[in-house]
């Protein structure tokens, strides 16, 4: 298996492990239990309630359709460089999540680019993915390091999590600021 050079740098810039399959750990899932549950009791609405608190198909496709505009619109403009260029120094920041990089623009012709980034541009879709599945795999992996040798350290597993999910952590609090802006 051969990998693109694009994907070959995005795997080196998230830090995940090359794609083989002597890397990939067994699809195990967890799911921890608090200890204490709460449980909250509600009167039923009526069923014009309900149905009013949902959207019907022609408002849903004027969401999509409206969505897919926006996102064309604002492809090839300064916005998608800028989320780029943000992108590339959330990468090659330091670790302590100060990104070398003027505020992030994310508006253009009245468009607003909250939400749709990942449409607008590829590179930052790639890199929202390739960083989700680098933490899901580095955290399973950490599991089942700690299963092998029968420890169970979340404090261990929470730095490796916060560790392989700074681009999505920093990329969300830049995306906050500079709506806040």
């Amino acid at each position: 298996y051969t990998m693109s050079p694009q994907k070959e740098y995005l795997r080196i810039c998230t830090n995940m492990p090359p794609q083989t399959s002597h890397f990939r750990p067994k699809k195990i899932k967890r799911v921890r239990f608090a200890e204490y549950a709460k449980l909250t009791l509600f009167e039923r609405p009526s069923r014009e309630v309900l149905l009013s608190r949902w959207y019907d198909k022609r408002e849903k496709d004027y969401f999509k359709c409206a969505f897919q505009h926006d996102a064309n619109a604002l492809r090839e403009t300064s916005v998608e460089k800028d989320m780029e260029k943000f992108a590339h120094a959330i990468l090659h920041s330091k670790s302590d999540g100060t990104p070398n990089i003027y505020s992030l623009q994310l508006h253009e012709n009245g468009i607003d680019a909250r939400g749709i980034e990942r449409s607008v541009s590829p590179l930052v879709m790639k890199l929202i993915v390739y960083g989700r599945k680098s933490a899901i795999y580095h955290v399973i992996h950490e599991q089942h390091r700690q299963k092998s040798l029968d420890v169970n350290d979340e404090e261990r597993l929470a730095e490796v999590s916060k560790k392989y999910s700074r681009f999505a952590r920093e990329w969300s609090s830049h995306i906050a600021i500079a709506k806040a802006a």
